[in-house]
Formats: C-alpha cells, structure tokens, sequence
C-alpha cells in the first residue's frame, strides 16, 4: 500500500513538472500576435518590395538567418516598444532608404492602435495675413533648412551672386582665365520650399471662395512647381549674363523630391533625355493602377474624333495594359523566400512608358486631346522650358544625395548630357509610384514604407547601388566643407586637362 502512495506520489509530481514545462512554452498573446504581424510583413515585403532581391544581394543579406533571428526576437521581446525595434532592425537589414517603418497613433486608454484617417479634413482657410502658414502647413509644406556639406567660398576667385529672394543660390568663381557658374539646389520637391510657397499662396488663395479641396491643392502645388521652375531659370540666366565656361550643379545633401526633377533635368541641356529602363512589382497595387489606366486608353478609343490611324495605336496600347495587369499576379511563396532563400521568382515587370506613351501615341498631333496623357506622371511639365543652358555641365553630389537626386544626376549621365563629380550617391534608388506601397502591422503599431519600383542607371544595374560619379573626389570623413569645395573645383580642372 505504500509503495502505491509513493508511485502516485512521483506520478503527480512528474505529470505537474511537465505541466509547468508546457506552460513555459507557451507564448504570451503579445508575441503571437508580434509574430503574426511579423508573417504579414514577410509576405507584402515578397510581392511589394520591389528591391527585396537587389538589396539582399547588394548587402550580402542570409535571408533564412535573418527569419530566425527576427522570430527569436519577437519571442523574447518583452513590450510593444521592444518588437518595434526587432522589426526597424530587420528593415535596417537591408539598407534601403524606401524601405522603412513609423509608428502608428495609439490612444491613451487601452494602448490600441488606430488608424487616423485624414483624407476627409477640411482645408477652410481664413482669407486673412496669418492664414498662409496654417494653410500650408495643413496641404504638408515644411519650413526647414538643410545641411550643406561642401561650399566654395575659399576657393580663389568666388564671388555669390544670388540674393535671399532665391531659393537657388548662385556664385562664380573666375579661375585660370574662365568663369565658372555654381547653382545649389538643395531639395527637388515643392514642399519644402516654404517661402516661395508662402509667395505662391498669397495671389492663389484669391482664386478660390471657401474650402481649398483635393483638386484645388493639387492646382495649387503645380503654381508652386512652376515658380520654383522660373527661379531655377533666373538662376541659370544671371550665371550664363556672367559668360561662364562651364556651369556646375551642386546636389551634395540633396535628400531627393519628387518627379519635379525630370522638369529640373530638362533646364540643363538641349539633349533629348531619354527616360531610363524602369520596372515595378507584381501586386496588386500596380494591377488596380493599370486598371485605372486602362479606363483612360479605352475612352480615347471610344472618342470619335480621335483620326483611325491614333485609334489602332491605342488599341494596341490597350492590348500592351492588359497584358501587363495580368502579368500582375505573382506566384512567389514567403516560404520559398525566407525559408529556401530560392529568389528566381522575384520577378518585376518592365515598364514600357514609365516617361512616354509607346506606338508613338506621345508625338502624335494629337496627342494633348487624349485622356492617355495623364497616364505620364510628368506631363504637366511638357510645357516648360528646356535647354535654357547648353553648356558644359558639371553635377556635383556626395554619399547624402539620394532618390529623386539620383534620378536627376542619372538622367543626365545616362544621356551623356553631364559630368558627375563627387562621391557615390546614397543609393535610395526608386521610392513610391501613385501613394506607393504602404502596411500597416497594428499589432505592432508600425506602418511600413517599401519601394514598388526600380529604376536602371547608365550601367544596367539598380540605383540603389548609387550613381557612380565620373570624377570621384576623396575626402576624409572630418574634412571641412570649404576643402571639400576646392577639392571639386581642383579635380574638374584636372580632369579637362586630361
């Protein structure tokens, strides 16, 4: 009898230590739902992100590693603020400037995550002296300064030109029997050139009675694209007044803006200036875009006094977009990607009119009657000037010029319209097409950011490895920006001599 007390004994004992063990084991509700939001983030990344292949590549990336440890992580993160950070670091992973992660807005009472929907606020501006900061602080203006990392001030011969009025400084520096013309141009996006769009403001808001709605912004932005175009113009006109040889182009710092900098690459050359090789991801993103888009093509179709021989071109076109929507579907697994590392299915789609209609639709006469032609996310530029210098053109940009600066510089290079000096640029390559690809991971509290587009340099490879400049310049990372600028200024002057 006791040995049967005894055996029961050892049994309860041995059942409720493997009980215990079992419950350890067991994850808290957090983690799961962490690691749930954690799959989530893997899959879109598998079908949105458009550089997933290029960046693990570029940044020797173990892709099956970097899935363990990023779990393990969230298993033993301990707060809300600790799983953030594992997943910041696993975007981090990849070095990308588009690809990147904020946090979403929680309320103070359960610590919940909500969606803060801004679409619908109401832009009702007083008609008064004070009301131009609020209406563009609301409509995502931004009054800041950016940092200037090289200046040519002690170089012999400088002398600025341009006064406060002008958001684009000019200077010349007269050196060995020419004059050199400088232009900085610190930012290529409307946005944050506040007191041009202060300036802007001031004449548009009489143009409108009470709310300054979607379109109404949207007009408003293209006044301010275009004051920001003429300055840049005056700019090059006071340089060119002064007879200089070469004219440079200083990006250095530039963070990047908007497709404002295909407009802005147009000023410097009276090349033609072929877009370069583009491409986008299969998601459906881009399926509901075309799908957009393809509803423009077939009312031009439909438009009686489009002539037949434009009408068989954009029937073609119309074949060439549906074509690409059903290419949209992609067949890559997470598993496949994260688990095997086997990446063969990460395919993107060419672009084929990323900066023109195909079928010569964009140089038909009539062109400007089509529907078709907002389908160019840079056709409100079409009218502006081109060519306004002709010269001998220099870009000078370092390791901080990124995205659309890199489009600029790239565009140029690409055509054999520029010399870029300085350093590698950031390589942010291609950001956000239509609003972009954007996740929200709620259990988290993120919103991810990701590219859902690349864009090709002069050498075939993606952007995000950098445009390479054609006369490197080497400083030291404590160099001073004044040694910086002479270095430029040495190193153009070396490279003519040549």
């Amino acid at each position: 009898m006791k040995k049967l007390i005894l055996l029961l004994v050892i049994l309860t004992v041995f059942s409720c230590k493997n009980s215990n063990d079992r419950i350890e084991t067991v994850l808290p509700i957090e983690n799961k739902v962490w690691l749930d939001d954690f799959e989530t983030l893997k899959k879109e990344m598998t079908l949105g992100y458009a550089n997933l292949k290029y960046a693990t590549e570029k940044e020797n990336i173990d892709l099956i590693k970097l899935n363990e440890i990023t779990l393990s992580k969230l298993k033993e993160a301990q707060t809300v603020e600790e799983a953030q950070q594992v997943i910041k670091k696993f975007l981090k992973t990849f070095n990308d400037g588009h690809l990147r992660a904020s946090k979403l807005k929680v309320t103070n009472k359960a610590d919940t995550i909500v969606e803060i929907d801004t679409t619908n606020i109401e832009l009702d501006y007083l008609k008064n002296t004070d009301s131009g900061a609020i209406a563009l602080k609301k409509m995502g203006y931004e009054n800041k300064k950016y940092k200037n990392r090289i200046k040519y001030d002690s170089v012999p011969g400088y002398s600025s030109l341009s006064s406060q009025q002008n958001p684009f400084p000019t200077a010349i520096i007269k050196r060995n029997n020419e004059t050199i013309g400088i232009i900085r141009v610190g930012f290529l996006g409307h946005w944050r050139y506040w007191n041009t769009a202060l300036e802007v403001w001031e004449f548009y808001k009489k143009t409108f009675e009470g709310k300054c709605d979607g379109d109404c912004q949207w007009s408003f932005q293209k006044e301010v694209e275009k004051e920001l175009t003429n300055k840049i113009i005056d700019g090059i006109n006071e340089l060119k007044s002064k007879k200089i040889s070469k004219l440079l182009v200083d990006v250095s710092s530039n963070p990047g803006g908007s497709e404002w900098c295909n407009a802005v690459a147009e000023l410097f050359t009276a090349k033609h200036l072929k877009g370069p090789e583009s491409f986008f991801v299969k998601h459906k993103h881009w399926k509901n875009t075309l799908e957009n888009q393809l509803k423009n093509i077939e009312e031009d179709i439909e438009n009686p006094k489009i002539k037949k021989e434009l009408n068989l071109k954009l029937i073609r076109f119309k074949n060439l977009v549906q074509e690409l929507i059903l290419n949209c579907e992609s067949n890559c697994s997470v598993e496949e990607v994260w688990n095997e590392q086997n990446m063969n299915c990460l395919e993107l789609i060419s672009h084929p009119y990323a900066y023109s209609l195909p079928f010569e639709i964009f140089e038909d006469e009539q062109f400007e009657e089509l529907e078709s032609k907002y389908l160019l996310s840079n056709y409100r530029f079409l009218t502006y000037k081109k060519g306004v210098y002709e010269g001998s053109l220099y870009i000078i940009q370092d390791r901080y010029s990124g995205s659309a600066t890199e489009e600029f510089s790239s565009l140029l290079q690409a055509n054999d319209a520029a010399v870029i000096v300085g350093e590698n640029s950031y390589g942010a390559g291609c950001g956000y097409t239509n609003g972009g690809i954007k996740l929200e991971l709620k259990n988290i509290g993120l919103s991810v950011s990701m590219s859902d587009c690349v864009r090709l340099r002069k050498d075939g490879k993606n952007e995000i490895y950098g445009i390479n400049p054609d006369i490197e310049v080497n400083w030291d990372e404590n160099e001073n920006m004044y040694s910086k600028g002479l270095k430029i200024i040495t190193n153009i002057e070396d490279y003519n001599q040549e």
